[in-house]
């Protein structure tokens, strides 16, 4: 399995892309619209094996903090799920971003999603605060941080 960033794509691309958001976030995921941009003005990095895409991680970087991204989706694809490949391709990427001088990341994870909080917690993330209504009525999240500097990356 490979992780690599996206810098090009095609059509063909952001279709496989756009799937693996719908199936991961239904209507609240990137789409064919905002992924191009993501690749384009932020970092999109994806797990490929034999040219099929297993996993996607979309950042983009704070205006204040240079050395502060957030990672606004990330997802594997449903029938590769549980076979530890979430946690792999994440501390890949955490790895190649702490090559770049990242000192932080951010994210937002609903607090219902076990799964998410489970391997976040388990990559060194801490709870920051409560978001209520973070994506509209009803869509509250917690906002967690990674600290490369105090983590074991």
């Amino acid at each position: 399995m490979e992780v690599r960033i996206v810098d090009d794509f095609d059509v063909e691309l952001i279709k496989k892309l756009t799937l693996l958001e719908k199936e991961a976030f239904g209507g609240g995921g990137l789409n064919e619209w905002t992924l191009p941009v993501f690749i384009k003005y932020g970092r999109v990095y994806i797990l490929e094996e034999k040219g099929k895409v297993l996993g996607l991680a979309e950042f983009i970087k704070d205006w204040n903090d240079q050395k502060l991204v957030f990672l606004v989706g990330f997802s594997i694809c449903r029938n590769k799920r549980g076979q530890g490949l979430g946690n792999s391709f994440l501390e890949r990427v955490i790895q190649l971003l702490k090559e770049e001088y990242v000192k932080v990341i951010r994210i937002t994870v609903s607090s219902h999603n076990k799964v998410a909080l489970k391997l976040y917690k388990k990559l060194g993330f801490t709870e920051i605060r409560y978001l209520k209504n973070e994506y509209g009525l009803g869509e509250d999240r917690l906002l967690m941080e990674l600290n490369l500097e105090e983590g074991v990356f």
